[in-house]
């Protein structure tokens, strides 16, 4: 009760904090890499929302000498043993052999990466696999290589003119789970019908590999204040099935920073950055490389707040190519769970469209039942996103339920979310109850109107 009395919902305080600041940089490692001085060991998965930090922070603690290490696989945002996508490993003997090394001080041979001749990332180049939404192994290799390597440089491939693009807001429904994990946040799907909605440049592949962050630098223009970018760079199989190999996005106003955005001047010509997402991957023989450039990566990101049309006048794709081998030898790893621990028969996972109405939505649901200590817990989870393709108009709902069981007695909460997003702010309604048995304990609500940055 007193938790029900003193805690607001997480999404009120992060909307009020759209631009980067004190409240983001408190819990941030980047840009202040030199506070870390104890040995650090990173696990990252490709598939995971959280692979940025992984290739950029191994490269600061190499600079600042701290010893560290990157274990990076084809995983989600789950553990690696019982992930998908595999191949699944067992990462309790890779933590112990690393607390062994730098807690008990046992001379193992361990990884420390901080000189050119011991490497420093353990590494699962995947290369080229048709994609699922439950996809179970992920072609590729493993590798152990030093970082950052004299084996990678960048290679630019130009990018020629594209006539105006009058923005679709739904596109990107087809990868519109980020941050991975348990299903229903599956892996991207084929690309192929979000490729065919954005502009597209192609390249043969010529069985390159990459190993780092892709960028591309972009010469654009706009016809209204507020714009987005999305850029996606895909693998093209022979029969035009598109698989996700990396994407990045921006908010044109955020051009120059995300601490003072700047509207659009319409008509005016911007040269601008897009970072896309760490990745390590290549090319088999005979496909093609396709990048895709679109107004919006929905719901993945929030659609822009109204129709737009953006015109790319030319720009640079960097890519980030390893010519390998590596010279150290790959490494032994122990094998995970032969199958991975998900059940997508409980879980919806659904794309709808209202054709009359011109609305696009999203929509999950999902639960599960575990044992606690001495009862047990059941959560579930059901969600619905929309927008409008016309005014671009967009809405969320949102419902969650979670009772926890004893022979003695059960307690539950359940708590909804309206949202609605237009061209100048977010209105959100939130609800929460608390019960013991059938006795209302606990009871909350919040009605805020955020202004859109």
């Amino acid at each position: 009760m007193r938790r029900i009395e003193a805690c607001e919902p997480w999404v009120l305080t992060w909307l009020d904090q759209q631009l980067d600041g004190d409240y983001w940089r408190h819990g941030s490692v980047r840009p202040a890499y030199g506070r870390i001085q104890c040995p650090v060991m990173l696990v990252a998965g490709w598939a995971d929302g959280y692979r940025n930090n992984s290739f950029r922070t191994v490269e600061a603690l190499r600079r600042s000498g701290v010893p560290h290490r990157l274990l990076a696989g084809p995983w989600a945002h789950a553990a690696t043993d019982t992930a998908l996508p595999g191949p699944r490993i067992d990462l309790v003997p890779e933590m112990v052999a690393w607390w062994d090394r730098w807690l008990r001080g046992v001379a193992n041979g361990v990884d420390d990466g901080t000189s050119p001749d011991r490497p420093a990332i353990t590494c699962f180049v995947r290369s080229s696999t048709r994609p699922q939404p439950d996809l179970d192994t992920s072609a590729g290799a493993w590798i152990r290589e030093s970082w950052p390597t004299t084996r990678s440089a960048p290679r630019e491939l130009e990018l020629d003119a594209r006539p105006p693009y009058a923005v679709t807001p739904t596109v990107g429904v087809d990868g519109w789970i980020d941050c991975a994990g348990h299903l229903p946040y599956g892996q991207s799907l084929d690309q192929r019908f979000d490729d065919a909605a954005s502009m597209t440049w192609e390249w043969n592949a010529n069985a390159l590999t990459m190993i780092g962050q892709p960028t591309a630098r972009l010469r654009l223009s706009v016809d209204a204040p507020v714009a987005y970018c999305s850029v996606k760079l895909c693998d093209v199989f022979a029969d035009g099935t598109s698989t996700l190999v990396s994407r990045g996005s921006l908010n044109l106003t955020h051009r120059d920073g995300h601490t003072a955005p700047s509207e659009l001047c319409p008509g005016a010509v911007y040269e601008v950055g897009v970072e896309l997402d760490a990745c390590a991957y290549s090319f088999v023989a005979g496909q093609r490389i396709r990048l895709s450039v679109a107004g919006a990566d929905w719901p993945n990101t929030v659609a822009p707040p109204a129709p737009v049309t953006l015109t790319v006048h030319g720009g640079v794709l960097h890519l980030p190519v390893w010519t390998g081998p590596s010279p150290y030898a790959p490494p032994k790893l122990v094998p995970g769970d032969a199958t991975a621990a998900e059940n997508g028969g409980v879980v919806t996972w659904r794309v709808e469209r209202d054709v009359l109405a011109r609305e696009t939505a999203c929509v999950i649901d999902h639960g599960s039942t575990s044992e606690a200590p001495y009862g047990t817990a059941t959560e579930r989870y059901r969600g619905r996103v929309a927008v409008n393709s016309v005014t671009f108009a967009q809405s969320a709902y949102a419902e969650a339920r979670f009772d926890l069981a004893w022979p003695e007695a059960s307690v539950s909460t359940d708590a909804t979310l309206d949202l609605t997003a237009d061209e100048s702010s977010y209105e959100l309604t939130i609800s929460l109850s608390a019960r013991e048995g059938d006795e209302l304990v606990g009871e909350r609500h919040w009605h805020r109107i955020i202004p859109r940055l």
